[in-house]
């Protein structure tokens, strides 16, 4: 999208950054602002993503949020490639619903089965795929796996 710059937030942003994702349900613990990443337009913080590191090491995409009037446009996947780049070949897993699958292939990832799973984000994933079964969801694990 046009006029949108895309740039590492400061601690002061976190508060703003807290907002978008409690508005999209999105992952607000452990909130760090060096492990995200935002989209700005006209001076406000319209989207985020992060890469947290998790106990063991592993890597997670997560808490990418963009407010609803700015979805469609290519802001989640502007973010998520500036991420993926910051992290370079390095394995990065990350959960969601079953219908994003499709969102996040084209950026490398892949079903991941649960037993592969890292310490860390395994337990969270049984976790969160037991708690949006009872909603009635589907979650799934994904990994993008290190490049040969």
């Amino acid at each position: 999208m046009e006029g949108v710059v895309y740039l590492k937030p400061k601690e002061e942003d976190l508060p703003r950054i807290t907002a978008i994702l409690e508005e999209a349900r999105g992952n607000i613990r452990e909130l760090k602002a060096d492990d995200f990443l935002v989209a700005i337009l006209g001076g406000k913080i319209i989207g985020c993503g992060r890469i947290r590191k998790l106990p063991g090491g592993a890597l997670e995409l997560s808490s990418v949020a963009i407010l609803q009037e700015y979805r469609g446009r290519g802001i989640g996947s502007e973010i998520i490639r500036g991420l993926l780049k910051k992290v370079g070949d390095k394995p990065v897993y990350l959960e969601c619903f079953g219908e994003k699958e499709t969102f996040y292939r084209p950026f490398g990832f892949e079903i991941a089965a649960e037993d592969d799973l890292p310490l860390g984000f395994k337990e969270e994933f049984i976790f969160l795929k037991r708690l949006f079964a009872d909603k009635g969801k589907t979650a799934i694990a994904m990994k993008r796996a290190v490049k040969a």
